[in-house]
């Protein structure tokens, strides 16, 4: 090969490179996984099984947040333990020693026999300490109680995020401390007195129903009033393309390893082609003809 061979070649491959990244930065790269549940799909919801088995996938792990009779913030979707767990009975008819009692695993599966109720608490420093963010859904307390288990924590509100449907529970959880990072969950159509509400509540992005989500216009609207537009909850590998494509910022899914799959970042590295030949040898080979060019140069032209 000849070395003006070789200058077109590591040309094209340096060419092809850019290329992947610019497309991966341009296409949506931020776009956030958000583990319904925890890897819900894999392990028992609201787990610290299912905040496991998110890691690696995901960029947030959502867990639905209940008080108990004695005041205490635990994972619980419903509000009776009927569903997910061996026992019967209302969350906030009992105590915290008595929902962690109960086993949440076996109904998923048995290998999970035996897993426990976690307090928010240690969901959100096992999330924490996986680097997954903690996503709080408030189903039920006080902002009062949910400010002080936060604050307990002694975490940078930066580190965490909190969602619900109630707006009253956003606006008095933002009254107690601004810096908290709120989104208000909703669904319908997006329209700038609606962005307004919510602002004025105190919402820093909103989580919405993802079947309202249909153009790139709703999206630029949250965006220029900056916010964030996240949505929920998406499980088909096609819709999940249709709202990357959309420019959505982030994504709830009981399948985060699939999301995470289709996300441009990720594609990356399969996208970059084969080195033209041995790229090594081809750049010493340009560093030498340069090195001849110069010389000849200097044998015509340096006095």
């Amino acid at each position: 090969m000849s070395i003006s061979s070789a200058f077109i070649r590591i040309g094209h491959f340096a060419i092809a490179v850019l290329t992947v990244f610019l497309t991966a930065e341009t296409a949506n790269a931020g776009v956030l996984v958000a583990a319904h549940r925890g890897d819900s799909s894999s392990a028992p919801e609201n787990t610290l099984a299912s905040i496991f088995s998110a890691e690696g996938s995901a960029d947030l792990t959502e867990m639905d947040v209940r008080e108990t009779n004695d005041g205490e913030l635990v994972l619980m979707h419903d509000g009776t333990v009927n569903r997910t767990t061996d026992g019967r009975g209302g969350i906030r008819r009992k105590t915290l020693a008595e929902v962690q009692s109960l086993d949440a695993g076996s109904w998923f599966s048995d290998d999970f026999a035996g897993e426990p109720v976690p307090t928010l608490e240690q969901a959100m420093m096992t999330a924490l300490t996986l680097g997954i963010e903690p996503l709080v859904e408030r189903k039920a307390g006080s902002a009062e109680t949910y400010h002080a288990t936060l604050a307990g924590l002694k975490l940078a509100p930066s580190e965490f995020r909190v969602i619900s449907f109630s707006q009253r529970f956003i606006s008095d959880l933002d009254a107690l401390n601004p810096e908290y990072q709120l989104g208000v969950l909703g669904s319908g159509a997006i329209t700038q007195a609606r962005l307004n509400r919510l602002a004025a509540k105190g919402a820093d992005f909103i989580s919405w129903r993802h079947n309202s989500i249909r153009s790139a216009a709703q999206v630029d609207l949250v965006h220029a009033n900056g916010m964030e537009l996240h949505v929920w909850t998406v499980n088909d590998e096609s819709r999940m393309e249709e709202l990357i494509d959309l420019g959505v910022d982030g994504i709830t899914t009981d399948y985060p390893h699939l999301l995470n799959s289709l996300l441009p970042q990720n594609a990356l590295a399969a996208a970059v082609p084969e080195p033209p030949g041995n790229v090594i040898s081809l750049l010493l080979a340009a560093g030498l003809l340069f090195r001849r060019s110069r010389a000849d140069s200097c044998r015509n032209y340096c006095a």
